[in-house]
Formats: structure tokens, sequence, C-alpha cells
């Protein structure tokens, strides 16, 4: 599959205000609207394919807003090699592939170390 261009990652970066994170198998969502947050998720997303799909599996579900209305969707794929974007159509299929940044992957990999360590 193709990937989100880099004027519809921008038109994202500009337009959306909240995002929802849903994991699918773990015990904790969150989600996003200050609006550095918000412009921070989306710089995230690189304008170019991943190295490869193959055995990789999504984790969770991004749900861009923009005054309550959804603008798109995608899954995250996050494992060792597997760090990407699906964007889904309105059918929820797959649309584009996007390759996550260094930054991003930094970036959950400490969010996801915080949220899944043991309570204190």
């Amino acid at each position: 599959l193709p990937g989100l261009s880099k004027e519809d990652i921008i038109k994202l970066y500009e337009t959306a205000d909240h995002i929802d994170y849903i994991f699918f198998d773990w015990d904790f969502s969150m989600n996003q609207s200050e609006p550095n947050a918000v412009k921070a998720a989306v710089t995230f997303i690189s304008d170019q394919g991943p190295a490869t799909i193959e055995g990789c599996k999504a984790i969770g579900r991004l749900v861009f807003q923009q005054q309550g209305e959804i603008i798109r969707e995608a899954d995250m794929s996050y494992s060792d090699g597997c760090y990407y974007y699906t964007f889904v159509n309105e059918s929820n299929r797959p649309q584009y592939h996007n390759a996550m940044t260094d930054q991003g992957i930094s970036f959950y990999a400490k969010m996801f170390q915080q949220a899944l360590a043991p309570t204190q």
C-alpha cells in the first residue's frame, strides 16, 4: 500500500485537535488533547513506507479527531522491526502504510514503559 502523503500528514498536523489511543491487549487507553502533544504525535508519522510488514501485528488504534469528528484512524504496529501506522478508510480497510519516525519509536517506548510498569 502507498503511504499517506506528506500533504495529508501536514493537513492532519494542522487540523487534528484530539487523539484517542485504544490498545487491544492492554488494560489502559489514553488520549491527548493538548495542542502541542497532538501536533507532536502527528510528527511521529513518516511520509516513508515501513521497511516490512511481514509478521507484524497491530497493538492499538489511534483515532484522530477535529472538534469531536473523526478525521483519520490508524492501527499502530509497535514491536521489534515493526514500527508503523496502517491508516484505514471509512470501511475500516487498510489504505496507507506509514513508517514511524525514530522520535516516535523513542516516545512510545518511554510511554509504554511507564504505563506498563508495576504499580508501587
